[in-house]
């Protein structure tokens, strides 16, 4: 084998030279360590939770979440997921508008150990209702915007829940599940423009690295937002 393959990664010359003068205007950047891309995504999130519990975590128009407040409104609906469909890992449906509730509702999710499927309201309900069957879905998670169509939706009897009708009687607490690095996180459908839309599988490692690379290519500190405008 060769020995440069264990050997530390350099930088050429004149890149190394650009990354030099690269600068964030509010101060020193640092990088996001190779190691914390090897978990999963809940995992890596309550770090980030416990370390900055205060800050602002989501802002969308009015309604703002510190990431302990995201924290706390997840762990309701990952541990109101458990009591209804156990630690199995399945596929979870969220029929919700592109708002704070859907961002809440991910992280539920993902914390209880099931994948997440999102079929997009806006879009045609004959794809939606494809997406629903395909993925198989053991339950489906709505609000009381989408209410009617996840009723609608609902002819197959695939039991859904209402966030907006969920008490506080389930704990704020992490369920500390073990969740692996690769572990399915998200099932994903493409656009079907050649066919049928085809589902393709997202593990949390996968997931992970996308957020090391925009946080180190654009070096993406603390104190920095980032606009919520793809799908």
């Amino acid at each position: 084998m060769n020995d440069s393959v264990n050997q530390e990664f350099k930088l050429p010359p004149e890149q190394q030279a650009i990354r030099d003068k690269c600068f964030h205007p509010s101060g020193k950047f640092i990088e996001f360590p190779k190691e914390d891309v090897e978990s999963s995504v809940p995992e890596r999130f309550e770090k980030v939770v416990a370390q900055f519990p205060e800050q602002l975590a989501v802002k969308m128009g009015d309604r703002t979440l510190t990431y302990q407040e995201l924290n706390h409104a997840a762990n309701r609906r990952a541990h109101a997921i458990l009591t209804q469909r156990g630690e199995t890992q399945e596929p979870i449906a969220l029929l919700m508008e592109h708002d704070s509730p859907l961002l809440v509702a991910i992280v539920g999710v993902l914390k209880a150990g099931k994948i997440c499927v999102l079929p997009d309201p806006s879009f045609p309900k004959a794809r939606n209702a494809f997406l629903l069957e395909d993925s198989q879905a053991g339950l489906r998670i709505t609000d009381s915007t989408k209410l009617s169509l996840a009723v609608e939706y609902a002819h197959d009897r695939c039991p859904f829940i209402n966030v907006g009708e969920l008490n506080s009687g389930h704990s704020i607490d992490n369920p500390g599940l073990s969740i692996a690095p690769d572990q399915f996180a998200f099932l994903v459908y493409t656009s079907g423009s050649t066919g049928l839309p085809k589902g393709v599988i997202q593990i949390h490692r996968n997931l992970l690295p996308d957020s090391l690379f925009d946080c180190n290519g654009l070096h993406i500190r603390t104190d920095d937002r980032v606009a919520l405008r793809h799908s």
